[in-house]
C-alpha cells in the first residue's frame, strides 16, 4: 500500500492512532504499544504487494533508519565534546540529504536516478529498475 494515496489508509491509521491517543490521554500509553503499532503500519506499507519491490523497499527503509540513527548518536557524541557552531548545521543538511536527493532524482536520466532513495517514493523504484532507457528517435 502507497502512504497517503487515498482515504483508505487514514482509516488504516485510526486502528493504531486512537488507543494510543487513548491510553497517552490516561496515562497508560507503553514503548511496548509504540514500537507494535510501528511495526503494524510497516507491515501493511510494505507487505501488501510480496516479491521484489516489497523486499527491495524495507531494505532500504532499514537503511535509512540506521543512516538516521547513526546521525543521530554522531550528532549527541561531538555535542558531549563541547559547543560546536557548525555541528548541528551539518547534522541538519546531513539529515536532510535523502529528502533532496529524492526531489533531485526525477531531474536525473532514468538510468542514473539512485535507487537507494526509493525510501521516500515506495512506487518509484519499480519503475525506474524496470524502464527500459529512453533513446532519441533516430534522424530521417
Amino acid at each position: 500500500m502507497i502512504p497517503y494515496l487515498n482515504f483508505l489508509y487514514f482509516l488504516l491509521l485510526l486502528y493504531p492512532g486512537l488507543p494510543a491517543l487513548v491510553l497517552g490521554f490516561a496515562g497508560g500509553l507503553r514503548p511496548w504499544y509504540l514500537l507494535l503499532a510501528t511495526a503494524a503500519m510497516i507491515a501493511v506499507q510494505y507487505g501488501g504487494a510480496f516479491g521484489a519491490h516489497a523486499a527491495g523497499g524495507l531494505r532500504w527503509l532499514v537503511g535509512f533508519g540506521a543512516y538516521e540513527t547513526l546521525l543521530v548518536y554522531g550528532f549527541a557524541a561531538l555535542r558531549r565534546r563541547g559547543r560546536r557552531r557548525a555541528v548541528f548545521p551539518a547534522a541538519v543538511v546531513l539529515a536532510l540529504v535523502p529528502l533532496v536527493a529524492v526531489k533531485v532524482a526525477p531531474l536525473l536520466p532514468a538510468h542514473r536516478a539512485p535507487a537507494v532513495l526509493a525510501i521516500l517514493e515506495p512506487g518509484r523504484a519499480a519503475s525506474a529498475s524496470s524502464a527500459a532507457p529512453s533513446r532519441p528517435a533516430p534522424d530521417p
